[in-house]
């Protein structure tokens, strides 16, 4: 992920686009509603990083706590992780977007999802 607030900024000015039909980069094309998920989602990785680095836990221990919670309905939950370690990052005061080891991300994506991540290409 770039960045949590880059894409909740990004959210916000879909949202004011009042479309009907939404083409979304993961999952069916749906309604407007598809924001009201993406965002509480975002909001919700953005909680976790907040408690986890009060709790003093990494980001695959604080989503290894969390579990899929409310959103255990969307594809690809292992994403959790790389989220929370982008969250995490922009939490402690870096810049959205500022480059992330991706080798340890997906080393740890794959570590919570218990193997490789399903491949919808």
């Amino acid at each position: 992920m770039g960045s949590v607030t880059g894409t909740l900024d990004a959210v916000a000015r879909l949202r004011a686009l009042d479309a009907r039909t939404v083409i979304t980069g993961h999952g069916p094309v749906a309604g407007p509603e598809v924001f009201d998920v993406t965002e509480g989602y975002l909001r919700w990785v953005q909680e976790l990083a907040r408690e986890g680095l009060a709790a003093g836990l990494t980001p695959l221990e604080a989503a290894r706590a969390a579990g899929p919670g409310p959103y255990a309905h969307l594809i690809d939950s292992e994403r959790l992780v790389p989220n929370l370690h982008r969250a995490y990052a922009e939490e402690r005061g870096a810049a959205p977007g500022v480059p992330l080891d991706i080798g340890e991300l997906f080393r740890e994506m794959v570590e919570f999802h218990g193997g490789l991540p399903t491949c919808r290409a």
